[in-house]
């Protein structure tokens, strides 16, 4: 695909953001792009939907992958030799995009044909629930991914998170289950708990709701923490440090579960947690509003309720900027 020059590539920015790699600056860049204009808009869903069809492409066999490769190599010529026939319209800028896609999915293909012990699972844009063979049920927040051996070994459970996710662990008194999240290594029997780990931030947490956990460094075993409900450790991979402490955040779980409790919550927290649970950025006009306590709980109810509701409690106005909403009014 040829790029208009001086322009952002923002096919690039698109494949980044379904495959768990872009960072936060272009993923602002990317969502206005896309509210800017209904074509954008609907090139950034079709590209969802060709990005859907890579989950076909992960049981193929090596000859159905090889056979598929040569094929997308002559569609992706007769796309280059047609180039210069046909304007940069949208069917034109698709056909092209979708050569992109499967090419990406027949490489992924590969992958899983080489690597056919592993199986990796991701949420793109909402919540994913997986359910392991062994049992154990996991929660995947936006931007996550978790990686499962197809078949677990004898003597252990183990998976990699890079992101956020809730595990509700399948009790097996025998064959212990552990998580890699970075360098932070949890290990528990049979336990519910959340991980987050995203590469972008310099600490991995381990919340505990129930049962008991282990965390540990990878290169530290010795220097393990023991977690019971209602505790968490936060490890800094900076230095390695691990901290356990009471959990002190009631919310943890809102991202999965969409449930919120805020008693006498300053309004700069309740827009971070509101901002975190429903992936959009969302931001206080005034200082002055940050310290206006709220009191209220919202459960599972849609953004459009949760802002109607601290705008009229507050006697705040809501106002939205592409994908930013801004809280405008001094409230308090």
């Amino acid at each position: 695909m040829k790029n208009k020059p001086g322009h952002i590539d923002f096919t690039t920015l698109i494949i980044k953001e379904l495959s768990g790699e872009i960072s936060a600056d272009e993923r602002t860049i990317l969502h206005e792009w896309v509210a800017a204009d209904k074509a954008n808009e609907q090139e950034y869903h079709e590209f969802r939907k060709l990005w859907d069809e890579m989950d076909k492409v992960q049981g193929a066999t090596s000859a159905e992958v090889d056979a598929e490769w040569k094929r997308l190599e002559r569609l992706i010529d007769a796309e280059e030799e047609e180039y210069e026939k046909f304007s940069w319209s949208f069917g034109g800028f698709m056909k092209v995009a979708a050569s992109l896609i499967l090419l990406i999915a027949a490489g992924i293909g590969v992958y899983y044909v080489l690597n056919s012990n592993v199986a990796s699972y991701q949420a793109v844009a909402n919540v994913r629930e997986v359910k392991l063979p062994e049992g154990t049920i996991v929660a995947l927040n936006v931007d996550s991914k978790i990686k499962v051996p197809k078949k677990f070994p004898d003597d252990i459970r183990k998976v990699e998170l890079t992101g956020e996710a809730f595990f509700q662990v399948a009790r097996d008194t025998v064959h212990p289950f552990v998580v890699k999240a970075g360098d932070a290594v949890i290990q528990v029997l049979g336990t519910a708990f959340n991980v987050r780990a995203y590469r972008d931030e310099d600490k991995v947490e381990v919340t505990v709701e129930h049962g008991k956990v282990a965390v540990f460094h990878e290169n530290k075993p010795g220097d393990r923490v023991i977690l019971v409900k209602g505790k968490k450790a936060v490890l800094r991979k900076s230095t390695g440090e691990i901290i356990a402490q009471d959990n002190d955040n009631i919310n943890f779980r809102a991202w999965q579960t969409r449930k919120m409790i805020f008693e006498d919550t300053p309004m700069t927290d309740v827009a971070r947690i509101v901002s975190e649970v429903y992936h959009i950025d969302i931001r206080l006009e005034d200082s002055r509003t940050a310290n206006c306590p709220l009191t209220t709980v919202f459960d599972n109810q849609s953004l459009e309720t949760v802002l109607n509701v601290i705008s009229s409690t507050l006697g705040l106005e809501v106002k939205k900027k592409g994908d930013i909403i801004i809280l405008s009014g001094s409230g308090c």
